[in-house]
């Protein structure tokens, strides 16, 4: 299914999230009290409060258009949008946004956020970061970018689906900051973005100016992973003689083979930046409505880690650099593996 054009985008979805907002938001005191009163109930609380996080979901995109509207008119209508000091006001707004968004979905699905490093890019001070994680549902994707605002103090960079601008203020934000927006496609590297440039190439392009203070943040491996996928990786990755990597591929029990045309393009844009790996998992096995649904009754921790490699220990050739990434997709997968064969370790939210 394709996207329809941003105009009726803009003129459909943002004013429907709008009403909606208005139409529930005088629900939000008496769904506070359901959940006060049902809090020591945890299975009879579940459904208040997932109609507590719903209705202010709604609320916050409203909110949040509404400000980034007043934004867009002292921008000139637009004209100053890609300025530096424009930028940073989207950046600083964004940062305050999944702060509040995030305070409420902690709260409402009992999730604490736990990253094993106390901090994990301070060897990254002073060069600009790549993040490569993995895919586990558009989940990761909002928390990576909260951390990396709000904890790790680095403006992001995002490579993200198009189905994702369906949402009204990701599809804002990503019209105004660094992004690629990706139509997915298979495994295959040489297909080209409907936009008429290889998705690899438009990546590149967003890395060249980074700065020190700024994070492109990238999944290789395209998607959530899934037995097809997987298999279907494996065998684009025979088709392109790729046997070795195939096999490699065929080990891995959590993650898909990683896809190298983004992060490659990347690297090669701007050889003097670092690059972040970042595992996580907790609510990743989590993959039908039934499981979504007992998981609310429950505490819920999502554990974070990440390997952080300098620019001089990057290989130049094309297959070493195959190898390299696939040696961390590798030790990405035993991660995972090993932590939920363990309780997580308690610490702070981040």
């Amino acid at each position: 299914m394709s996207m329809p054009p941003r105009w009726i985008r803009r003129l459909t979805v943002a004013p429907a999230v709008a009403i909606a907002a208005v139409l529930l938001v005088w629900t939000l005191p008496l769904l506070l009290l359901l959940v006060g009163l049902t809090a020591r109930l945890p299975r009879v609380g579940r459904l208040p409060r997932a109609l507590w996080l719903l209705v202010f979901v709604l609320v916050w995109e409203a909110v949040a258009l509404v400000v980034l509207f007043g934004t867009w008119i002292a921008s000139g209508f637009g004209w100053a949008t890609h300025t530096r000091p424009i930028r940073n006001l989207h950046y600083r707004l964004i940062g305050r946004f999944l702060e509040v968004l995030f305070r409420q979905v902690r709260w409402a699905l009992r999730l604490k956020i736990h990253v094993t490093d106390s901090n994990p890019i301070a060897a990254a001070d002073g060069v600009p970061l790549i993040v490569a994680s993995r895919h586990a549902g558009p989940g990761d994707s909002f928390i990576l970018v909260h951390l990396l605002l709000n904890q790790f103090h680095r403006n992001p960079r995002i490579v993200m689906k198009d189905m994702l601008q369906w949402d009204p203020v990701l599809d804002v934000i990503a019209h105004r900051l660094p992004t690629v927006v990706l139509t997915p496609t298979p495994f295959q590297s040489g297909l080209v973005h409907a936009h008429g440039t290889k998705p690899a190439e438009r990546i590149a392009v967003m890395a060249e100016d980074m700065g020190k203070g700024d994070a492109l943040l990238v999944f290789p491996e395209g998607g959530k992973f899934t037995p097809g996928r997987k298999e279907s990786r494996i065998r684009q990755l025979i088709e392109d003689d790729y046997g070795e990597l195939a096999q490699r591929a065929s080990r891995m029990r959590h993650v898909l083979a990683p896809r190298p045309g983004g992060i490659f393009a990347a690297v090669s844009a701007s050889p003097e930046t670092g690059v972040l790996f970042v595992a996580h998992t907790g609510l990743d096995q989590l993959l039908t409505v039934k499981q979504l649904w007992r998981a609310l009754s429950e505490e819920n921790t999502i554990v974070l880690k990440t390997w952080y490699v300098h620019p001089s220990e990057i290989p130049g050739p094309l297959p070493q650099r195959m190898d390299w990434l696939f040696d961390w997709w590798e030790q990405i997968d035993g991660w995972i593996e090993n932590s939920r064969n363990h309780s997580p370790v308690s610490g702070e939210d981040g």
